[in-house]
């Protein structure tokens, strides 16, 4: 498989960019139709285990220095109990070499010092936020948990 441009985005059998599916929510929303496991937190330590399993299959099918990016998606990715998460991006951190790119899907209420300090050290370097709206009227017709920040206020949480 090649990119339009130079650059094999395949090494071997193995992709050098790995989506990874975190499919536990808090609550549906309605807009989505992916998998979304609700008030199943007691699965999460259950799933992170055959997350890691199924890694370790394919593991030698690429160096750690190949895989490139990285993004968790679901679902809620940013509900991963942190040492899961920890545990699954040591299974593609290289020591020498940064990803070119990590990203993590978050809910603006998942976002905190203890958080954004884990998923800094393990890898990541993007943040997508999930934003549907600031309008409080919006995110209940999307049944979305809405967390009242303004502009301000979100900097200052984030950075």
């Amino acid at each position: 498989m090649q990119h339009s441009g130079s650059e094999n985005l395949w090494c071997g059998d193995f992709p050098r960019h790995v989506y990874i599916h975190w499919p536990f929510c808090a609550q549906r929303c309605t807009y989505c139709e992916f998998v979304a496991l609700i008030g199943q937190a007691e699965l999460m330590p259950g799933y992170g285990s055959m997350l890691k399993s199924e890694i370790k299959k394919f593991k030698h099918l690429v160096a750690q220095r190949d895989v490139r990016t990285i993004f968790w998606g679901g679902g809620t990715p940013s509900l991963c109990p942190l040492d899961i998460f920890s545990d699954v991006m040591s299974l593609f951190k290289s020591h020498d070499r940064d990803f070119v790119e990590a990203t993590i899907e978050t809910n603006p209420e998942d976002i905190n010092s203890e958080s954004l300090a884990a998923w800094k050290a393990s890898g990541i370097n993007r943040l997508s936020i999930g934003v549907q709206s600031f309008f409080e009227k919006d995110l209940k017709l999307y049944l979305k948990i809405f967390m009242k920040l303004n502009g301000t206020d979100f900097q200052t949480k984030v950075w």
